[in-house]
């Protein structure tokens, strides 16, 4: 058994836009995390992606309360495709949190982004620097500077403002 290719593994994720309960979702990026990810794939492992995505700005501003985390697994030529996303403000909050897998993969290489993909990559790495070598506890609390970096970038995305590279 062949590991999944590139194509198949960004259709999987492309799948998220196109779910019936998330009309219209944007990938903002996206990233193949674990043994996949750093080529140690073996037969009968999964392939483990990661995704943010942003909901239309309609969804934001209606009453009731939107997804803000998705989980879609998929089989392609006998492998299992994990995909679990995350909607921007979650992820800028696990961000804030210090939540260490999660700023390791945004700083990871990705599958595809849009440009805001770069600033969240930047963010994850200066929350990652604060950290330091002390497991998840962190030496100090995120910065007003990251606070309000993060806040802007959910707001753009959520206005459908998001930057193309």
């Amino acid at each position: 058994m062949n590991p999944p290719s590139r194509q198949q593994i960004e259709a999987a994720v492309r799948a998220l836009e196109w779910g019936a309960d998330l009309e219209d979702v944007t990938v903002l990026h996206a990233t193949v995390v674990g043994s996949f990810g750093r080529d140690h794939w073996t037969k009968g492992d999964d392939v483990d992606i990661r995704v943010v995505y942003v909901l239309p700005t309609e969804r934001y501003l209606t009453i009731g309360s939107f997804v803000d985390e998705i989980e879609l697994l998929s089989n392609v030529e006998g492998s299992e495709l994990d995909v679990v996303a995350f909607e921007v403000e979650k992820i800028a909050r696990l961000i804030l949190k210090g939540h260490r897998p999660t700023l390791l993969w945004l700083i990871g290489t990705p599958l595809f982004s849009v440009g805001e993909s770069l600033v969240l990559s930047e963010l994850a790495q200066a929350r990652l620097e604060q950290l330091g070598d002390e497991g998840d506890r962190p030496r100090s609390s995120p910065s007003n500077t990251l606070y309000e970096k993060l806040d802007q970038l959910v707001l753009r995305a959520r206005l459908g403002r998001v930057v193309s590279p």
